[in-house]
């Protein structure tokens, strides 16, 4: 998931060049111009042919390939890595993160530049192996026009900030909205289908965060950016899309999703029949929005229900964190993925995945460029509606928003630098400040600190010895409560753990359980 650190390109090679390359590298024993199919009902196959040489492949805006270094056939799409400044050693995708190996699990299969045929890339490193410098190099990422890091780790409160010193709120909604522990990033949101004894949650009800950020306007332009992190813990669904994030002025009446109307966007993981596994679909539909809805995947294909595998394309449903970034930019910048489809420009949508460029939709009648002017509280995990059938079951952690297109390395630094636990993205002494749990206990003058989670118990008054459900006093219910814990039935609070961890051997289990019975049964 990690990526190695950013740079600018020794040189950003054109589509020109680039296409002259790849005719030289070929050979004489290439097959330049000759079409290859790849086997049905996947999107690479391993060929007999030279790396360099051009091959079919089943993609509506890139149906050129070109084979790799390990004989698939590749998207002309993904050649937009070349150029792009990071120092990967020619080797894109999905990599194993201690050693750069690509990785040959299938549905996970990553690109292979190097080799012979591509050495005029060099994988966008220099002699010493690192990636060059330049003045976009340096830029500093800009900070969020609202930025929630999700990571409060109690209560229901969310806390987020933005550029300007501004302050906004949100808060977790259903029973199945909770707190998950990660070796990452300390504490995350959690959204979850079902409650922690396994009983499902009733439509409308389940588990999902409302987040107000009225004040923000951040497409107010036609241009901004969306960025977050999620982790999936279910899988792909077999039967219905699941909602990372919504957004939109309302419900349509055309699609009980609610989400394909104007001024609407919709983040969601396609269920199995409708796309190629692993990836995120995106519709934007700006104020300009006309005719029919237009989706697209992160593996570069626009409206396309296939089932395939994409070569380097990112499979999400691994387990793992994952980045995703979404820039709308009403003029396309002059880069190698808009310049390979002949699109810079044009008004367009990009995706990002782990940091790194992975989709392009231009000409769409969705986003045309114009404002986008989205209503009310953008929701996580749900789509509008709050169709209970719909929702995503994982974690997710830093929701950022910008009024402005990031560029490839700032989308790149949010990357890596939320995942090196910089103190926000976009710092660097702005007036943007990430919101912790002990910063928001600060502002609650809290004293003390969980020992069974390191949680901040937030208060003017300690904890009851045993008293859980805040009546100030220990009771039979309390005694059913910590069994409930104990069972994974329910979750506790940092303050409720102190409460109940009456042996102070930093764990809630029977033996404080039975410390309960024994005091209230004394005389």
């Amino acid at each position: 998931m990690a990526r190695t650190a950013a740079g600018s390109a020794a040189r950003a090679l054109g589509a020109g060049a680039l296409t002259a390359a790849l005719v030289a590298s070929a050979g004489a024993g290439g097959a330049m111009g000759e079409a290859i199919p790849p086997p049905p009902g996947i999107g690479a196959a391993v060929l007999s042919v030279p790396p360099g040489s051009t091959c079919a492949i089943a993609n509506p805006i890139a149906p050129a390939g070109t084979v790799d270094c390990k004989g698939r056939c590749i998207t002309s799409l993904y050649i937009a890595w070349v150029g792009d400044g990071i120092c990967d050693n020619g080797r894109y995708g999905s990599l194993d993160v201690s050693t750069g190996a690509l990785l040959e699990t299938e549905g996970k299969e990553g690109i292979d530049w190097n080799c012979d045929a591509f050495a005029m890339d060099g994988g966008d490193c220099d002699a010493a192996g690192e990636a060059s410098s330049s003045d976009e190099a340096q830029e500093s990422l800009r900070p969020p026009t609202a930025y929630f890091p999700l990571n409060e780790g109690f209560g229901v409160a969310l806390g987020g900030t933005g550029s300007g010193g501004k302050r906004f709120s949100g808060e977790m909604v259903g029973m199945g909205a909770t707190w998950e522990s990660d070796e990452i990033f300390g504490q995350t949101l959690r959204c979850s289908e079902t409650l922690p004894n396994g009983t499902e949650v009733a439509d409308g009800g389940g588990a999902h965060a409302l987040l107000n950020i009225t004040g923000a306007d951040y497409g107010a332009s036609g241009e901004f950016t969306i960025g977050l992190f999620f982790k999936d813990l279910s899988g792909i669904d077999e039967f219905v899309f699941e909602y990372l994030l919504s957004h939109g002025s309302g419900l349509s009446t055309e699609n009980v999703t609610g989400v394909w109307g104007p001024n609407n966007i919709a983040l969601y993981l396609p269920e199995k029949a409708h796309s190629a596994g692993g990836v995120v679909r995106a519709v934007v539909s700006d104020q300009g929005a006309i005719g029919e809805t237009i989706y697209f995947d992160t593996d570069g294909l626009r409206t396309s229900n296939d089932q395939r595998v994409s070569p380097g394309h990112i499979n999400i449903f691994d387990g793992e964190w994952h980045s995703l970034v979404i820039v709308a930019t009403p003029q396309l910048p002059d880069v190698p993925s808009a310049r390979l489809a002949n699109v810079a420009g044009l008004p367009g949508l990009r995706f990002f995945v782990d940091g790194r460029f992975s989709g392009l939709l231009a000409g769409s009648t969705g986003y045309t460029g114009r404002p986008f002017l989205p209503e009310g509280q953008m929701h996580l995990c749900t789509p509008l509606n709050l169709n209970g059938d719909r929702r995503f079951s994982g974690q997710l952690a830093h929701v950022a928003v910008w009024d402005t297109g990031l560029t490839e390395n700032e989308v790149l630094q949010f990357h890596e630098g939320v995942l090196a636990g910089d103190d926000s993205p976009g710092g660097d002494g702005s007036p943007f400040e990430l919101v912790t749990a002990s910063t928001v206990c600060a502002e609650r003058e809290a004293q003390i600190t969980s020992p069974v989670s390191n949680r901040p118990c937030c208060g003017m008054t300690p904890p009851v010895r045993g008293d859980a459900d805040g009546n100030g006093q220990m009771t039979v219910t309390d005694i059913v409560s910590l069994v409930r814990v104990v069972l994974k039935e329910a979750s506790l609070t940092a303050c409720q753990e102190i409460a109940l961890d009456l042996n102070e051997d930093g764990t809630i289990d029977l033996a404080d359980a039975q410390i309960m019975q024994d005091e209230l049964a004394a005389p």
